[in-house]
């Protein structure tokens, strides 16, 4: 501890004061009578410090700011995934496995004894997996299977030789995706088909691949294409056709969120029935089929 004299005014004897406005070269500060010396320490005392927090070293704080800036990043990371529709990844990254987040005020400065830093990552984990929750994972993430019932009417535009031809769909189906955006469907479906000469009944088993090139939050729009086999009552076409036709069909659609995951679907698709001529002549017939569907969950 050392002292030194308060610099507060010019010492200054009457001597020197006649003598004119310029300090002697040497004169120095001196103490006031009415101010007492002030103490200087390399270390304030004990009191003054008491119930302060000791200050963050400049290492720590270097570290603190890294720490919310990678932090920062893999959070965003975490929204993109979430976004995209892979919340495992997404959270793997905010939890991998086997490592367990520190509690609040529990991360030690290595450099600063006795210095204890305000968790950053605690609120920022919080507010992800919140909005994990709060919103419901994109439409067509890999991984996904859903079921679903669809029924629509389709207009022949091949006019048959006796005249107009039509008919009606319904049916059930579940579809798996394989990959973001990409899925397999598998389909039963009953068509009354409307013919001249004997009306048919029949039973259609399908397989389509679908992808869905725009996938957005609440909607998504697809293209879709595949082909099945139809048994029916009778021959359809009913001027040649044949009882067992082949169903090859291509077409687009989108799909709807209406709550949760569940989804509207509606669709167009061209529609082909013919035996591939095993059982010549094989007139086939072409339509358009319009659908409509619901999607859920399994």
């Amino acid at each position: 501890m050392r002292s030194i004299e308060s610099p507060l005014r010019l010492a200054k004897s009457p001597t020197e004061l006649d003598a004119g406005n310029s300090l002697p070269q040497g004169d120095r500060l001196a103490a006031s009578p009415l101010t007492p010396p002030i103490e200087l320490a390399s270390d304030p005392p004990l009191e003054w410090r008491q119930g302060q927090p000791e200050p963050a070293s400049g290492e720590a704080i270097a570290q603190s700011i890294q720490l919310e800036t990678a932090v920062e990043a893999e959070v965003k990371t975490a929204a993109d995934l979430l976004q995209s529709g892979d919340s495992q990844r997404a959270a793997d990254l905010l939890n991998p496995a086997g490592v367990t987040a520190p509690p609040a005020r529990e991360v030690l400065a290595s450099d600063a004894p006795g210095e204890w830093l305000e968790p950053l990552p605690e609120g920022l984990f919080a507010q992800a997996q919140q909005d994990e929750q709060a919103t419901p994972e994109r439409f067509g993430a890999v991984g996904q299977t859903y079921w679903y019932v669809q029924a629509g009417p389709a207009i022949s535009y091949d006019r048959d030789d006796d005249g107009f031809a039509a008919f009606g769909l319904a049916g059930v189906g579940i579809t798996d995706f394989f990959a973001n955006g990409h899925s397999i469907n598998l389909e039963l479906n009953k068509l009354k088909i409307i013919q001249p000469g004997d009306d048919a009944v029949g039973l259609n088993l399908g397989l389509l691949l679908r992808w869905h090139f725009v996938r957005e939050e609440t909607w998504s729009l697809y293209v879709d294409g595949g082909a099945g086999f139809l048994v029916t009552s009778e021959d359809t076409p009913a001027n040649g056709g044949s009882q067992f036709n082949f169903t090859p069909q291509v077409g687009g659609g989108a799909t709807f969120r209406l709550q949760d995951q569940e989804q509207l679907m509606v669709g167009l698709r061209w529609h082909h029935i013919s035996n591939a001529e095993l059982y010549p002549p094989n007139p086939g017939r072409d339509s358009i089929l319009l659908y409509v569907g619901y999607l859920w969950p399994r």
